[in-house]
């Protein structure tokens, strides 16, 4: 179980490598998890709740949302 996120989650997304998880949700930011449920970053730059994350699945590293 991951926890973290302090409202509702929207969206999940893998890296394609299925190594890190995208969360993203209406507490407008990303949240990046390690397999082991470890939790990387947040990403809180966003000016409201967000609907959708995905990976590039060209490099693995960009991601988009909104």
């Amino acid at each position: 179980t991951l926890q973290g996120h302090s409202d509702k989650v929207y969206a999940v997304s893998f890296s394609p490598d299925s190594q890190i998880l995208a969360s993203a949700g209406k507490d407008k930011t990303i949240k990046l998890w390690r397999r082991d449920g470890k939790l990387l970053r947040t990403l809180s730059r966003h000016q409201d709740q967000i609907l959708a994350v995905s990976f590039s699945p060209l490099d693995g590293k960009t991601i988009a949302s909104a």
